[in-house]
């Protein structure tokens, strides 16, 4: 069954929407929370590159004001139960949700790959809504896993220490 005129009208501004929130999000979760690869000052424009990967079952690259006429990359793999790591001693362009690139206006794509299924759709705007809470449990967690590490550097000195003291007592 074919779409109507007015039925294709309502799913391009969807779309666009979508694109600008989703667009807009990465941005600004990598800004916050990714490492920057690149920040660049050129003389009319300043280039940033920036990655998080792992936030929310989603990993993002961003590559924004390549040059004065605009110029922006948002790329988003959707990566369920997975680390990005994982996926990509695979194939990683299987969880690709977004490519996309585009001059000033983000309606005007230059290259696109959209991945249809609704599933990553719903994710990613579940993880917008609730980027804050998501934040505060990776940081607990970071924080968990710090200690851990202390913990056992702790004991592997305190092991190493005897195994020393053992050996120069000629304790087999």
């Amino acid at each position: 069954m074919k779409a109507t005129k007015d039925e294709l009208a309502a799913a391009v501004a969807a779309r666009i929407e979508f694109l600008k929130e989703v667009a807009a999000f990465a941005e600004m979760i990598t800004r916050e929370r990714g490492e920057t690869l690149k920040n660049e000052v050129h003389k009319y424009h300043v280039r940033s590159v920036r990655e998080l990967f792992n936030f929310g079952g989603f990993s993002f690259r961003v590559d924004v004001g390549q040059s004065e006429w605009g110029g922006n990359d948002v790329k988003i793999w959707y990566h369920p139960g997975s680390r990005y790591a994982d996926i990509a001693k695979t194939d990683s362009s299987q969880a690709v949700a977004l490519d996309i690139s585009w001059g000033i206006e983000i309606e005007k794509p230059t290259h696109m790959r959209f991945n249809d299924n609704p599933g990553w759709q719903r994710e990613i705007l579940k993880v917008i809504r609730r980027w804050k809470s998501i934040a505060a449990q990776v940081d607990r967690a970071a924080i968990r896993t710090a200690a851990k590490n202390a913990a056992r550097v702790e004991k592997e000195r305190r092991d190493s220490a005897i195994t020393e003291q053992a050996r120069r007592l000629q304790i087999t």
